[in-house]
This record gives structure tokens, sequence and C-alpha cells, in this order.
């Protein structure tokens, strides 16, 4: 009869101890997972950080040969034949100064390099707008440029296309008028609900003078039609032109 209460103690010394050891047990496997996580937590920020340095790297190495390529560039025009040059006059070589302004945009993004276009599109105005031959403020721009970023391999291409249609009209699409215009600059992904689109687009648009009626954009005599042109060609993309109170000039590229 006195073994019962006996047995009974022991059969609840054993359960306490069972769940004591099962408690230690939980709390030691749990703080090892949470060192296991906390180690995982610090080889992640220390691959981004070696990633965001060598973005960094890359980064200020690029500006430096597009700088040496431009003082490159000034120098053989100064010297090309002994003939004076537009450069050698301080006009600035704006696709060098784009492919630079656009370095400044770039990104690391699940393991790719990225640009945010929309930035690149705003700094890129305030330089063209520089050497406007109009009042700064008679424009007004509007820059619809998705803020979504875009794979380094097509944003160059679209930067040099944002900088040559933009400067074309602002250079221009205003002569004769001082004052009412408007610059409205797009670009987005198509289809814009689809992780990874079909193409990007790019639709420059102004309330200037105007295309002449028929003209075909590859047979334009000016340099940066001709470089779209091509660009176009190259990435089997489409450059096309609408002249209708002013004109609108929308470049296009597959992915």
């Amino acid at each position: 009869l006195y073994s019962i209460p006996l047995i009974a103690a022991f059969l609840l010394y054993r359960k306490m101890y069972g769940d004591n050891l099962l408690k230690k047990q939980a709390i030691q496997s749990a703080a090892e997972n949470q060192m296991i996580a906390d180690r995982a937590q610090d080889d992640l920020l220390e691959q981004q950080d070696l990633q965001d340095r060598l973005v960094q790297s890359i980064y200020q190495h690029n500006l430096t040969t597009l700088a040496t390529v431009q003082n490159i560039m000034n120098r053989y025009f100064d010297m090309r034949d002994g003939r004076p040059d537009a450069r050698s006059n301080g006009e600035r070589d704006l696709h060098i100064e784009a492919l630079s302004t656009l370095e400044g945009c770039l990104y690391h993004q699940d393991d790719c390099l990225v640009a945010d276009l929309h930035k690149y599109t705003d700094r890129i105005l305030a330089a063209l707008l520089q050497d406007a031959p109009f009042p700064r403020e008679s424009l007004i721009t509007i820059n619809d440029a998705t803020k979504i970023h875009i794979p380094a391999e097509f944003a160059t291409v679209l930067a040099i296309a944002i900088l040559e249609l933009v400067e074309n009209s602002i250079r221009h699409a205003f002569i004769g008028r001082r004052t009412g215009h408007i610059l409205h600059i797009e670009l987005r992904a198509e289809p814009e609900t689809h992780a990874v689109p079909d193409c990007y687009k790019l639709s420059v648009q102004d309330n200037g003078i105007g295309l002449p009626a028929g003209v075909d954009l590859s047979s334009v005599a000016t340099p940066g039609f001709g470089l779209l042109s091509d660009l176009a060609a190259r990435y089997c993309g489409r450059l096309d032109a609408v002249s209708s109170e002013g004109t609108t000039v929308v470049f296009s590229i597959p992915t």
C-alpha cells in the first residue's frame, strides 16, 4: 500500500524531468537555429555589400573610361588637319554625357544590373535645357518614364534614344516661339502586367512646329534620326512618327 504513493511520486518526477529536459532541448535547438539564421543573414548582407561594392567599382571604372574617351575625342578633333571643330569650342559630347548620367542610375537587383530611366530622364532633361534656344521656364516637361527598373542591356539603348529625341525637340521643335512649349516623355514596358515584357516603348511628344508631311525618319539627314534608325534595325525595333499639333516620335525595341 505504501509503495503506491512512492511509485506515483517517481512517475511524476520522471515526467517533470522529461518535460524539463525537452524544454531545455527545445530552447537549445531554438538558440542554434537562431544562430544559423543570424549567420545566414550576416552572409547575405556581406554578399550584398560585396555586390554593391562591385557595382560601385564598375561605375567608377566606366566613368573613368568615358572621361578618357571624351578627352581623346576632344584632342583628336582639336588637332585634326588644324581645323577648328565645334567640340574644340566648348560644345559637350552629349552621348558621353548621357552614358555617364546613365552610370549614376544603375543598381544591382536580383543578381542583375538594372537602370532607373525615370531618374535618368530627369537628369538628361536638366542637362539639355542648359543649352535650350528658349527660356527654360517657358517649357513644361512631363516625365512619364516608368519607375520600374529596366535591365541594363535595354536601358543603354533606350537612354540614347531618350537623349536623341529630347534633344531634337528642344533644339528644333519650337523655332520661332518663345512661350507655350510642352514636352512629354513616356517610357513603358508592354504589356505592363507581365513580369517579363514583350517590348519597351518610348514616346516623345511636343507641341512644336511638326515634321514635314510624308517625311521618312530613316532618310532624315540628321545624325540623331540616323542613329535611331540604325538602332531600331539592329534590335529589330521600330521608329515611327506622327505629326499633328506637334510631333510624336515612338521608338520601341523587343525584349
